[in-house]
């Protein structure tokens, strides 16, 4: 989901407090306007009645107030969905205090987890994967060079009357996945980082045909 465009999301929706209570509705995103949040019924308690002296009841409100707040929601498509700091908008509602629609507004939305508050922590893990980035991890996966020789490179290293300079050498690599090469902590994180070298692939044509083999580079992968 991108913030910079309009989204409309279908779904249930319910006060974290009552999650039994779940509504329908319509959930919509603006980038000038924030979300606002549509349910075909309402969120709204029934008002609060006062006996009247001869017998009966009575209140001062169609329907009971509600806190402002958060509230989550799950989409159609099963994804989880929070809106923060929402404020309950019009409503309509009929003579005995049945919300028939009621509309909330929130300038806060979280797509993809159900979280209390814009404030609260949720990280739990971050994996970043950084190419061509292995010279720092110094874990010793490519082995030093080992110079070669090659038919062909007759003499390997010099420079030949028309520019060329050729020296061949064996360049090993250890394929496969080393699990926290390094790992450390900081005041707020815990992280380590793993590495993955490709071996080169075995077949009957790239040992006749060495050329025909490819050794990948090796990649650190931090976890946090």
């Amino acid at each position: 989901m991108r913030q910079s465009e309009p989204q409309r999301i279908t779904g249930w929706f319910y006060l974290p407090e009552s999650p039994a209570n779940r509504i329908p509705g319509i959930l919509t995103w603006q980038p000038d306007n924030g979300a606002t949040l549509e349910l075909i019924g309402g969120l709204s308690p029934e008002p609060e009645y006062q006996q009247t002296s001869g017998g009966g009841l009575r209140a001062t409100q169609i329907v009971g107030d509600v806190r402002p707040g958060t509230i989550y929601g799950e989409s159609e498509s099963g994804q989880a969905l929070s809106l923060w700091d929402a404020q309950r908008g019009k409503y309509t509602a009929g003579l005995v205090g049945e919300v028939r629609d009621e509309f909330w507004h929130s300038s806060w939305m979280c797509v993809g987890a159900h979280i209390a508050g814009p404030q609260d922590p949720a990280l739990t893990q971050a994996v970043v994967t950084v190419d061509e980035l292995y010279y720092l991890t110094d874990d010793g996966r490519f082995c030093p060079p080992q110079w070669a020789k090659i038919e062909g490179v007759e003499h390997p290293g010099e420079s030949q009357p028309d520019g060329t300079l050729l020296t061949p050498y064996i360049f090993p690599v250890v394929g496969g996945y080393r699990a926290e090469y390094a790992r450390g902590d900081t005041a707020d994180a815990c992280y380590s980082v793993a590495t993955t070298a490709t071996r080169p692939w075995i077949s009957e044509a790239t040992e006749a045909i060495p050329d025909c083999n490819w050794s990948g580079a090796k990649r650190p992968v931090l976890l946090m």
